[in-house]
């Protein structure tokens, strides 16, 4: 009896230590805390709240949105040529952050996958920060309603504020990412990866020559993984337009200087030259004009990337 109270004690102690350790250390440091920062994940994965009507919108650690109250499970479609697989990364325009919410117009041949389950594919999207609206529904819509998709699925996990060194190998969001990875591509291989994010960076002040570097390095860690899809970099370091933001600046620079037909990166849309009358009022995210000329702004970067796209018009 003294034996496994002992026993049950070493095993309290140990998980305790874990979680303290994983809480309060450094992104940035070696084994054992990534190890121990790993195990304090896990238990807090396992014990994540499920959305109610008294709660209905839950949020992980990452402040990725986990679960939303009335989210409409779908069948998760086989994939086939017909099927486009969209990982979209970055911060908070990559994410839910827009006005108002979108639908999907074509039922479940539109999903947003999330640990392994898919859902209608409507705002918001579970797995990205935020619970208001994004454009990738609408991406979605006209990519089937002009025949170029029979069906998409939608892997968000854009983080509101998030710079580019936690995306990089190494970062926190680095390893969220491989995870999601992981868990998607059991189901589903990637067709596309879509990157907005920079306006933090803007606001850092980091190099061009740094964001190329680090860019780079997230790339290579997807090509690491498996995935050969084509990685499309939108243009956005500007977020508040009543702000003097400069058009030429370093963030602006190093995106518009990183397609790259080797590496196949992509040129994704300029979304700074977006600002005005399709941003919200706090002048950075979206308005529901905004998103729609998003979407219409990233479709046209597909079809110019797609020579069977560009036969079809």
């Amino acid at each position: 009896m003294r034996l496994a109270i002992t026993y049950t004690r070493t095993i309290i102690l140990g998980l305790a230590t874990a979680w303290l350790a994983g809480t309060v250390l450094s992104a940035d440091f070696a084994w054992p805390f990534l190890l121990l920062r790993e195990a304090r994940n896990l238990i807090l994965d396992a014990t994540l709240p499920q959305p109610t009507a008294q709660q209905p919108i839950v949020f992980d650690r990452f402040g990725r949105l986990s679960g939303y109250y009335g989210k409409e499970l779908a069948p998760c479609p086989r994939q086939d040529a017909r099927t486009a697989v969209l990982l979209v990364i970055g911060q908070s325009n990559s994410a839910n952050t827009g006005e108002g919410t979108q639908a999907s117009a074509h039922g479940s041949r539109i999903v947003n996958l999330f640990q392994g389950n898919c859902y209608r594919g409507d705002s918001p999207l579970l797995g990205a920060a935020g619970a208001d609206g994004e454009a990738w529904t609408l991406l979605a819509n006209r990519l089937v309603s002009a025949g170029r998709y029979e069906q998409v699925v939608l892997v968000a996990s854009g983080i509101n504020g998030s710079r580019i060194a936690r995306w990089q190998p190494g970062g926190d969001l680095n390893r969220m990412l491989m995870r999601v990875l992981d868990a998607a591509q059991a189901q589903y291989k990637i067709t596309h990866v879509l990157w907005h994010q920079g306006e933090a960076d803007y606001d850092l002040g980091t190099s061009e020559e740094a964001y190329r570097r680090m860019f780079l390095a997230l790339v290579s860690d997807l090509r690491a993984r498996g995935i050969a899809a084509p990685v499309f970099v939108s243009v956005a370091s500007r977020c508040n337009v009543r702000e003097e933001r400069l058009t030429d600046n370093a963030i602006a620079r190093a995106q518009r200087s990183l397609p790259d037909p080797a590496r196949n990166i992509r040129a994704g849309p300029d979304t700074d030259a977006l600002l005005g009358t399709s941003r919200r009022r706090d002048g950075c995210h979206f308005n529901t004009a905004g998103l729609e000329v998003a979407a219409a702004a990233w479709e046209a970067a597909f079809v110019d990337s797609a020579p069977q796209f560009r036969s079809a018009r």
